[in-house]
């Protein structure tokens, strides 16, 4: 019902019966489903621009992904929190959680994390004016999604080169 709600743009319903989910598994014992709803209910949040709600959640689901031992679920509540301080303006954190992120995704291979991870540090990087930082991420994750035929993300990631190279003065004729 949730995620049919949230694909619907209901995301304040998706919100009330991910809580109820939440609640059930609680009931249950659910200790594989609990984090997870946590993680959703923060990307809900997060989606609605209520950023410190999606950060309570996304920590609660790193401490059910720990004591799960659930790597995958880890790095990308980091990588979530990492953005999420990103769009706070507190860039401290944003870099560190991306950081953390990072260092997961290498350590495990996660091709589709470390792109994904990328793009989140170049758009931090971006923001702040590091515009060969940004440029080489970039590439990086442009390299990644090309091998994983990810169409989706070559083109988000080729935009925002696009942004990078405008504000080097550096825009090709061509990408």
């Amino acid at each position: 019902m949730a995620i049919t709600q949230y694909y619907r743009g209901n995301t304040e319903k998706a919100i009330y019966f991910s809580k109820k989910a939440l609640h059930i598994a609680k009931q249950m014992n659910g200790n594989k489903t609990i984090p997870k709803l946590y993680n959703n209910i923060g990307l809900m949040y997060n989606y609605i621009g209520l950023y410190d709600s999606a950060l309570v959640y996304n920590f609660k689901a790193i401490e059910g992904f720990e004591k799960l031992e659930h790597k995958a679920g880890i790095k990308g509540c980091y990588l979530n929190i990492g953005n999420i301080y990103h769009l706070l303006k507190d860039s401290t954190s944003a870099i560190l959680y991306l950081n953390k992120a990072l260092k997961m995704n290498l350590k495990m291979d996660d091709k589709r994390g470390l792109s994904m991870t990328y793009t989140g540090l170049a758009n931090f990087y971006l923001e702040y004016n590091k515009l060969k930082k940004a440029n080489d991420l970039l590439v990086k994750a442009i390299n990644i999604d090309t091998e994983n035929k990810d169409t989706y993300g070559i083109a988000v990631n080729t935009l925002t080169l696009g942004r990078v190279l405008k504000k080097q003065k550096n825009m090709p004729l061509q990408l």
